[in-house]
């Protein structure tokens, strides 16, 4: 197998509940063929992946449920809403002694949805809540360096229908500028960095290379989908596999712009795509696929 760049991950939610809707255990053992790890995988899985020696990337925290009774989302409650602080530090402080116990490098952490308050007063939350010490006298980011487990805050599109996992309506942090400079340097700590989702990202306008050129440095793990769309809306393969025809992204371009950009060799890269494959040998095609296709543009 030709030497990578960068590390790769497989996404465990979106090959379960798309495509071929391969298991759990099944989407261990392609990682293996593929050289790749696994991502996203439930607490009750991991000691399970990680006996079968397929390496685990990224944990999210559990947030519990809501009113409703109905399981929470790990990207709604945030510290950006008061009435969310003590859940979402207790979701936050369980998912770091999870990822440190299990040695799983990163644990992803969102801003939210907007309140509808000024936003700078939102996000000046949000780096209090990771920032301030809790109960038990320590902060977030600190019990995270403490531990060897980085923080990492993903931004997401607010455009595209949330029924279909193609977009978050309401979201505050939405813009990866924005979060980097509202958030990522106010908390100013390595163990708290930069999701760059390039799906995301691109969905909201951004120009992925100028991201990479502008927040290199501040970008820890690095999350890809392909970005189809047609005039009058969202195509049915949006958010599918990097190598659909009409797919936009220049992703050779923007793994070039991230290499140039100082992101460290072995960073970790998650596939995230929601695949319209129906039999596990074209998943499995269509992912080594995506990871030739991104390194092809990084030089030798």
């Amino acid at each position: 197998m030709k030497k990578r760049h960068f590390q790769w991950f497989v996404a465990d939610w979106c090959y379960r509940q798309f495509g071929a809707k391969l298991g759990t255990v099944g989407l261990a053992q392609m990682c293996k063929v593929l050289g790749t790890g696994l991502g996203l995988v439930d607490e009750d899985k991991q000691d399970m992946i990680q006996a079968s020696r397929v390496p685990l990337t990224c944990i999210l925290p559990a947030m519990g449920t809501g009113d409703d009774g109905a399981a929470l989302a790990p990207f709604v409650p945030g510290f950006n809403d008061p009435k969310h602080r003590v859940r979402v530090f207790a979701a936050v402080d369980k998912a770091l002694d999870q990822a440190a116990k299990a040695t799983i490098p990163f644990v992803i952490v969102f801003s939210g949805f907007d309140t509808g308050e000024n936003r700078d007063e939102q996000f000046g939350r949000i780096v209090q809540g990771f920032t301030v010490p809790g109960s038990a006298g320590e902060s977030l980011v600190s019990k995270a360096g403490r531990l060897g487990v980085t923080l990492v805050m993903e931004a997401l599109n607010t455009v595209g229908e949330e029924a279909t996992w193609r977009g978050h309506p309401g979201y505050l942090a939405h813009g990866t500028t924005e979060l980097v400079e509202k958030v990522v340097q106010p908390v100013g700590n390595k163990a708290f960095r930069l999701v760059y989702d390039v799906y995301h990202s691109v969905m909201m306008e951004e120009n992925p290379v100028d991201m990479a050129r502008s927040h290199g440095q501040h970008i820890a793990y690095v999350h890809v989908a392909g970005v189809m769309l047609r005039d009058g809306g969202h195509h049915p393969q949006n958010r599918g596999e990097l190598t659909l025809p009409g797919q936009k992204v220049d992703y050779p371009a923007v793994f070039r712009a991230l290499a140039e950009a100082g992101v460290p060799q072995d960073t970790h890269c998650l596939l995230e795509y929601i695949p319209n494959r129906a039999q596990m040998a074209e998943v499995q095609a269509d992912l080594a696929a995506a990871i030739d296709l991104c390194e092809s543009g990084i030089g030798g």
